[in-house]
């Protein structure tokens, strides 16, 4: 089956799946390697040159269930994704690795106020998928989803060498909740237009597939929930696949440079989808007090996404992050440590100086104590180690 048909399967009457289909968000990719993960890690010096696909780590907490690792498309670039959902829970997500980033670039220049439902954007997904309809499916891993409260993250989808602290635009997946399982569609390493531009101006094919004449590509990742995996996929056979010889392939193929958006824009498109679905719920919602803790929680994710698009150098995102501590500021007492660490914890930020300075607004994190940023516990600035949950600084 085609990852087309798979996605027209999807919304079929068929599947006994009454769900909707809205943008995720857009992943910056300058490692060359996706990662999909259960929460933030800090940066390990012990695994972090490892290029296993499922990496085990004692001192970082990195073990089966919680991370998988794959090449993305031709490597760097800017990449969007979809949720689908029914009543919030999240059912499945669906990246897509594009060979131009166009699927990005569409959905950027399209920015509006509707942007988080998929209705504007779905024709885009469709024509991308096309070019990747004869792609098969492989089944690479699982990872288990957590989401209780408004910092929970659910799983993240990243830049493989993204952590805790770092400036990478990371899509966390709030209602998503059990196991959820990785199927990756996958091309031959040399079909790519690009590869084979370089191949008939006299490219070595080994700079690509490094000899291993099975090598395969990434197009689409499908991260879909257990309870429904057998609706979704029932029809596809998972394609058998040597995951250490790919892995080997990955470690050191050719991969294209960044040539669209930095991770300041990308988190600033995040934002503004953020924003634009928060602005529909405080309509949707403005009588039904009963659903203020969603119109809460997505304010944090709009909040958290802009702060991060301004800490990477975004001077709109730093404008509408200023805007926006404005408007709390002036409405309510929100702006409080609370509030910040619903709004940086999914972002794997921490409440440093440098960030409550950008805020420009008072907070008991300023001076002597920061927020770890996997737990949200405080720590001394001067500590090496969160002393609740041991992450390293």
């Amino acid at each position: 089956m085609s990852v087309l048909q798979l996605v027209i399967n999807l919304f079929t009457p068929d599947d006994g799946i009454n769900s909707s289909l809205a943008h995720s968000g857009t992943i910056n990719i300058e490692s060359g390697m996706a990662e999909i993960k259960s929460h933030h890690f800090a940066l390990c010096e012990h695994c972090k040159f490892d290029t296993s696909l499922i990496r085990e780590c004692r001192h970082c907490g990195r073990t089966k269930g919680n991370n998988v690792r794959f090449l993305a498309g031709l490597g760097d670039g800017v990449y969007s994704g979809f949720t689908l959902s029914n009543n919030l829970e999240v059912l499945a997500c669906l990246y897509v690795f594009d060979e131009d980033n166009k699927l990005a670039q569409a959905i950027s220049q399209g920015l509006n106020g509707d942007t988080l439902y998929g209705n504007n954007f779905q024709d885009d997904l469709m024509a991308s998928l096309k070019d990747f309809a004869d792609c098969e499916a492989y089944k690479l891993g699982t990872v288990q989803a957590k989401f209780a409260e408004t910092q929970d993250v659910g799983f993240i989808t990243s830049d493989a060498a993204a952590y805790l602290g770092s400036s990478y635009s990371e899509v966390d997946q709030p209602f998503a909740r059990g196991n959820f399982h990785v199927y990756l569609f996958m091309e031959p390493i040399l079909n790519s237009s690009t590869v084979q531009f370089a191949l008939e101006r006299g490219a070595d094919p080994e700079g690509y597939n490094r000899g291993h004449q099975d090598a395969l590509r990434p197009r689409v990742a499908l991260i879909v929930k257990d309870a429904v995996e057998s609706k979704v996929l029932r029809k596809i056979n998972s394609g058998k696949v040597d995951w250490n010889e790919q892995a080997t392939v990955w470690a050191d193929t050719i991969v294209t440079a960044n040539t669209f958006e930095n991770s300041g824009q990308a988190n600033l498109m995040n934002g503004l989808m953020w924003a634009a679905a928060a602005n529909d719920q405080t309509e949707i919602f403005d009588e039904n007090p009963a659903n203020k803790d969603i119109l809460y929680l997505y304010s944090t994710r709009a909040f958290g996404y802009l702060l991060q698009s301004a800490l990477c150098g975004s001077e709109m995102g730093l404008q509408l992050a200023s805007e926006q501590v404005a408007a709390l500021s002036d409405e309510s007492s929100l702006i409080n440590d609370s509030f910040l660490k619903d709004c940086l914890l999914p972002r794997g930020v921490v409440a440093t100086d440098e960030v409550i300075k950008l805020l420009g607004v008072e907070s008991s994190a300023k001076t002597t104590k920061v927020l770890c940023g996997n737990c949200g516990n405080k720590y001394a600035e001067q500590s090496e180690f969160c002393q609740n949950c041991g992450t390293k600084l």
